[in-house]
């Protein structure tokens, strides 16, 4: 026994054995999980995991709602007017095949064409004007040039008679300041020589009066280099003033021409913006390429802005099949692009019983629908007054999925099988949905995210 006590000490730490030999915490009730709850955490586990699985590859579509019309596939888009005016000349007839850009009719536009006329003369006459001012311009510089050359040379001759004045002043000072020292030395002799007897007073006055006429000659000499000075000073700035005159005046001249010839730049853009917009609005071009169905003006149709004018069929079409015709509001209508999936609900087919028909979009016109030509498609001015509520909507004609395979008998794609017993011809109004684009939940998530916790 003592030596089965020895090997469990070994085995097992003290505080352990402590622990069991203690009666403590022998009242505590054992925690077992029940089957029931490991399931329902394991339910919750996967729905979480399920969560972040689709946040991660799932998708949330981004839609746009319209109404639309389903017709035959002969008039897929019109060719409309660029802007309202005559019809000058139609370039294409029914059944002709044209390209994408291809120039089918012309309108005339009379105001405009006059304008731009108003305009070319006005810019011949900005021509001339600047012609003659640079020819005026370039000759009076010329001239000016010449007068400043004079003027300058003749100061400068100036100032070098100046500086010849002053040469000779200045040499007469010195040589008058050196005989008046000696006329002061003779002058002390005399009247020392006049004191003694030996000469007479006239001899002394007549020196005296020689020595205050050179006195007064240097003063004036002095006095004449002074205003030569000035003199000088004045022919300089005189000089400076010619040539700052001359700057000035060349400045300006230089400037007059500079407006003249921004006033030129400015009409000739003028007249090219104008042109751009005559070749704009004169010029009706296909937007792709197709074939002539029809012609829906004739030479010398006043057509308005947006008015279709050529019906055209894209190549790979035929007349026999269905196409919609969705009228998108315009505040969507910029989000709708080719080639983006369509949903079609009949109005006699609930979409939560019978699915919706499948299509794609194929063509987006470039100018929102007029009244009557959506008069003209719908038949129904009161539904036209329905669609046009928000405005003027943009023209989306999208493509049906076709499946023909023989347990489909309406010969196009349903989301649902019970939508394929439901028939659909020309004429059926339908309510769409157009996928713009698809996101992430994670995508749409991630900005409130950074939001709240401030991550960028």
């Amino acid at each position: 026994m003592a030596q089965t006590e020895i090997d469990r000490s070994k085995l097992f730490r003290k505080a352990a054995l402590d622990r069991l030999s203690s009666p403590e915490e022998i009242d505590v009730v054992m925690k077992i999980v029940r089957p029931r709850t490991w399931i329902a955490t394991t339910a919750v586990a996967m729905a979480l995991l399920a969560v972040v699985v689709w946040s991660i590859v799932g998708t949330i579509p981004t839609t746009v709602r319209a109404q639309g019309i389903l017709i035959k596939t002969g008039g897929l888009f019109d060719i409309v007017a660029p802007a309202s005016g005559p019809v000058a000349e139609f370039l294409v007839s029914e059944g002709d095949r044209v390209e994408d850009g291809q120039l089918v009719a012309r309108l005339e536009q009379p105001e405009l064409q006059a304008r731009l006329a108003n305009e070319r003369q006005a810019l011949e006459e900005l021509l001339a004007q600047y012609e003659g001012l640079e020819a005026f311009t370039r000759t009076n510089l010329g001239l000016q040039t010449e007068t400043l050359a004079l003027q300058t040379e003749t100061l400068a001759l100036r100032q070098e008679a100046f500086q010849l004045q002053r040469n000779t002043l200045e040499e007469t000072i010195v040589f008058s300041e050196q005989r008046l020292l000696a006329l002061e030395e003779q002058l002390q002799n005399e009247e020392t020589l006049l004191a003694r007897g030996l000469i007479t007073n006239r001899t002394v006055l007549q020196t005296r009066q020689e020595y205050y006429l050179t006195s007064d000659a240097i003063e004036q000499a002095r006095n004449e280099l002074q205003q030569l000075d000035v003199s000088g000073k004045q022919t300089t700035s005189e000089r400076y003033s010619l040539t700052s005159s001359q700057q000035e005046r060349t400045v300006q001249q230089e400037q007059h021409l500079e407006n003249s010839r921004l006033a030129i730049s400015q009409q000739e853009r003028a007249i090219l913006l104008l042109e751009e917009r005559l070749v704009y609005e004169t010029e009706v071009k296909s937007p792709g390429p197709g074939r002539v169905l029809e012609v829906q003006a004739k030479r010398g149709d006043l057509v308005s802005i947006g008015r279709p004018m050529v019906s055209l069929q894209p190549p790979g079409q035929n007349t026999d099949g269905l196409q919609a015709v969705i009228y998108v509001p315009p505040i969507d209508g910029k989000f709708v692009t080719p080639d983006m999936n369509v949903q079609l609900s009949p109005f006699a087919a609930p979409r939560e019983e019978f699915g919706f028909l499948l299509g794609k979009v194929q063509y987006v016109s470039e100018f929102p629908s007029t009244e009557a030509g959506m008069v003209n498609t719908l038949g129904n001015p009161t539904l036209v007054q329905t669609l046009m509520g928000q405005g003027a909507p943009f023209a989306v004609y999208a493509s049906l999925v076709v499946d023909d395979r023989p347990d489909n008998p309406s010969g196009f794609a349903w989301s649902s099988p019970r939508g394929q017993e439901i028939a659909v011809n020309s004429g059926t109004l339908c309510n769409v949905t157009i996928t713009v684009s698809e996101r992430r939940p994670l995508e749409l998530v991630m900005p409130f995210f950074r939001k709240v916790t401030g991550v960028s």
